[in-house]
């Protein structure tokens, strides 16, 4: 299982497109293929081999000290199966999360890799399936304020190392 942040579940929720883009032809809101932002033609995930809050948790703390400030973290479970069935695979590629100090974490982050057009169409496709089937999930502030707190005293991350927005709030 990979786990990708969107920016909200109603910017991908197709019962929106027709709601917020006055086109009858409308498919996919530009808002929410924004979230699909490439780089080197690789897209960012992190696995999962469970959805217990204990394997979620390092994740989606590394995912939250990687912003500018700590906010809330909405995502989709992708399935590698369905992903390879679109032709598209994951590479393990270490990742870069501020003050992350455990490279078991880092090691779990993927790049969906060879990205094009036409990829990007079928994973837009298949996270809006996944919204229009209830599967986002978005985790609270307050939850990912813990989340990284437990990290720090787990010695996983380096508070000192945080950036100072993200410092201030914990």
């Amino acid at each position: 299982m990979l786990i990708r942040k969107i920016k909200s579940i109603g910017c991908w929720n197709p019962d929106n497109i027709r709601k917020n883009i006055k086109r009858e032809d409308a498919t996919f809101q530009g808002d929410s293929i924004a979230d699909l932002k490439t780089e080197h033609n690789g897209l960012s995930v992190w696995f999962t081999p469970d959805l217990e809050e204990e394997s979620l948790k390092p994740i989606l703390a590394a995912m939250a000290v990687s912003r500018d400030s700590l906010q809330k973290i909405t995502y989709v479970v992708l399935d590698e199966k369905e992903l390879e069935r679109l032709e598209i695979y994951a590479e393990q590629v270490n990742g870069i999360a501020p003050g992350v100090t455990d490279k078991s974490i880092l090691n779990r982050h993927r790049d969906l890799t060879d990205i094009d057009y036409k990829r990007m169409g079928m994973l837009s496709e298949y996270i809006c399936s996944l919204i229009k089937m209830n599967k986002g999930t978005t985790v609270n502030i307050m939850k990912m304020k813990n989340y990284i707190n437990d990290l720090i005293s787990q010695g996983s991350i380096d508070k000192n190392s945080l950036k100072e927005s993200i410092k201030q709030v914990l």
